[in-house]
């Protein structure tokens, strides 16, 4: 089946909004163009509180999404599809509590990802005024999942539940690869052929190694705090380019920074920052030894934008400069 993009499908109404309140369309103004991705045509759903860009993709029985939501103010909005989906969701930015009916209440948090089945019925997801989100999701179509069935339980109980929804028991907290794989398949421009066949096993290679690897770290069926504080570390060791201030973290995941804090420390001996610190000073000390970046390059990889700064705080972390090792 050729690679078609496509008006999206799964739509967001707010709740209690007056009919026609949201628009849908394919101008996106020039202050997000800059989120587009090239490997899908962009719709745009705006309203007074909140707007959401959508870039959706059908290929091969599957339909790549990529959803961000600007909270313009808080909002719930009401998650409705005209047909019964079964997704692999990944959430990449914010955290959003939801409500789903058939399976309850549950939190799709930046870094975790899980599997669901919705069959229609009432669903509910909180935004929070003045925050960004964004989703990934392939949705499966049922002959897929029929073909992935056997080589998962998820996608097995999946396929099963047809007249409930379903949601995978605890999460999944999003393995390294899993991001190589998402940003491959935003980063592809569409066309035909090869295009084509590359695309689309790049979605096979995330969906075969996503689940595999998660289970085999240890990071599948996760619940709680022990969920959020692993995702926590998982996320930040992702993002070490990023600022990554306590505060920014506390509002990604909806806590306190004292909860943050206290939560971290308890559970890994460090605190956040004191952890970040020393990661980024370890993360630079081996993309010196083994690969081909230049200083420069790795010390703004690592969340220095000053060289001068980096410079310092290795050495005083190493006992040496970083062109110590590069001479090696």
């Amino acid at each position: 089946m050729p690679i078609s993009s496509r008006q999206p499908y799964l739509r967001f109404p707010e709740k209690g909004a007056a009919p026609g309140l949201q628009q849908i369309t394919r101008q996106i103004p020039a202050a997000y163009k800059s989120l587009l991705y090239p490997f899908s045509e962009a719709w745009m759903e705006y309203s007074p509180t909140a707007d959401i860009l959508h870039q959706v993709l059908h290929i091969n029985g599957y339909t790549v999404c990529n959803h961000m939501f600007m909270a313009h103010e808080n909002v719930v909005l009401m998650p409705e599809s005209p047909e019964a989906v079964n997704v692999l969701h990944f959430m990449l930015k914010g955290s959003i509590r939801c409500n789903v009916e058939g399976a309850g209440a549950l939190w799709l948090r930046a870094g975790q990802f899980g599997c669901f089945s919705i069959n229609g019925g009432v669903h509910e997801a909180w935004l929070e005024k003045g925050q960004v989100y964004e989703s990934f999701h392939i949705d499966i179509s049922p002959a897929r999942l029929t073909a992935l069935a056997p080589h998962h339980q998820a996608f097995r109980l999946m396929e099963s539940e047809t007249d409930t929804a379903f949601v995978t028991a605890g999460t999944g907290i999003v393995p390294q690869s899993a991001y190589a794989h998402i940003e491959g398949i935003r980063k592809m421009h569409p066309g035909h052929g090869m295009h084509e066949v590359a695309l689309s096993a790049r979605i096979d290679l995330l969906i075969a190694e996503t689940l595999p690897e998660a289970q085999h770290n240890g990071w599948y069926g996760h619940e709680g705090d022990e969920a959020l504080f692993a995702t926590i570390r998982a996320y930040m060791l992702h993002h070490l380019a990023e600022p990554l201030l306590n505060s920014d973290i506390a509002s990604t995941y909806c806590i306190s920074e004292s909860k943050l804090k206290t939560g971290f420390r308890q559970r890994f001996g460090e605190a956040p920052q004191g952890w970040v610190r020393r990661i980024r000073m370890e993360t630079a000390s081996e993309l010196i030894r083994n690969s081909t970046y230049t200083l420069h390059q790795i010390a703004a990889m690592v969340g220095y934008a000053d060289y001068s700064n980096f410079s310092r705080r290795f050495h005083a972390h190493f006992g040496h400069p970083p062109s110590y090792l590069k001479r090696q």
